[in-house]
């Protein structure tokens, strides 16, 4: 079981950050892999952050993403800076705590999500991944197939019961049959933008957060993922918004013939890695607890695949990729990794 890290645990750390005296301390989300809690100081309102299961590597690119794409005008969090130590701190070999100064706007609610809201996250992707230029650090991403299918080998050797093995069984053939190509084009990846790692004021998005998956990626498997996480209200697939989002972020940067070609394949990808990720941590893992965070059913994502199935390639390349009148047959924004 993975330690968890108390308020008492902290204090000789967070002062190396000079945010102030500690007045209170809230704890305000926690998972198998990371928790956040509210500070307030006598210099005012932070959220600390310790994250588990990632090596300092991992979270120097983080840091290094967050500094790299706000440089550029893109509404990240900002890091609070230890001297010396920069933004991450280490607790551990695999665990970090960092800080961060607080963030506007409001999570929005599943069934508040509007069309112009859709736009505004596609052009936010697509701002991201025309930020690669100048950033010469690189990190594989933690989604990569054969990552995918180390922890679903692990699940079918630990699956406690028939339906979960019917269920594995079923994203295992999915996995095979969508996963990516190396021919992608590639940029900085933000690794899972949803509705709770994103913030709104009315329709504007001013604030994406939760760079933790951040890496050298496919962009289109970035669109997919979000595609993925907004597109299902009810588990029930949405074309409406997910064409809304491809639509905001074909308007600055128009997908390449390859990537509008695999973007179902990377939905049902998406998806399925999703199910399978969920599978491990809450059914079968042993890093999480009742105790240590909400319970994410994985149903809800084989769910989701089963309704891109039902849909189809055909159906949902012609309901949700809006294709500009001039589509690139290379890479967009002219940068690869």
């Amino acid at each position: 079981m993975v330690p968890e890290f108390k308020l008492q645990d902290l204090r000789g750390h967070l002062k190396l950050f000079r945010v102030g005296e500690i007045l209170s301390c809230k704890r305000v989300a926690r998972g198998p892999e990371a928790e956040v809690m509210r500070l307030l100081t006598t210099h005012g309102e932070f959220y600390a952050r310790v994250v588990r299961n990632r090596s300092i590597k991992d979270a120097r690119f983080e840091e290094a993403v967050l500094l790299h794409v706000g440089q550029r005008g893109l509404a990240v969090p900002k890091m609070v800076s230890a001297g010396t130590r920069g933004g991450v701190l280490a607790l551990g070999p695999r665990s970090q705590l960092s800080v961060f100064a607080p963030i506007a706007g409001r999570m929005l609610g599943a069934f508040e999500v509007r069309s112009a809201h859709m736009r505004a996250v596609g052009r936010y992707l697509a701002q991201l991944h025309g930020t690669s230029r100048g950033l010469r650090r690189r990190r594989r991403h933690p989604h990569q197939p054969d990552r995918t299918s180390t922890v679903l080998q692990r699940g079918l050797k630990r699956a406690p019961t028939r339906e979960h093995d019917q269920a594995l069984e079923l994203l295992c053939m999915e996995l095979v049959r969508h996963q990516w190509g190396r021919e992608l084009p590639q940029s900085i990846v933000h690794g899972g933008l949803g509705r709770e790692n994103t913030r709104f004021e009315h329709e504007r998005l001013v604030c994406a957060f939760g760079f933790r998956d951040s890496a050298t990626g496919p962009m289109a498997y970035d669109l997919a993922m979000s595609i993925a996480h907004w597109a299902f209200p009810l588990d029930d697939f949405d074309i409406s918004l997910a064409h809304d989002l491809v639509a905001g972020y074909q308007s600055l940067r128009p997908l390449a013939l390859i990537e509008r070609e695999s973007l179902y394949d990377l939905c049902c990808y998406a998806s399925a890695r999703v199910a399978v990720a969920r599978f491990w941590t809450h059914e079968v893992g042993e890093s999480w607890t009742q105790e240590r965070g909400v319970y994410r059913d994985y149903r809800h994502f084989v769910k989701r695949l089963e309704a891109l199935q039902a849909l189809g390639a055909e159906r949902f390349s012609a309901a949700v990729i809006e294709a500009p009148s001039r589509a690139p047959l290379g890479h967009g924004f002219g940068a690869t990794l």
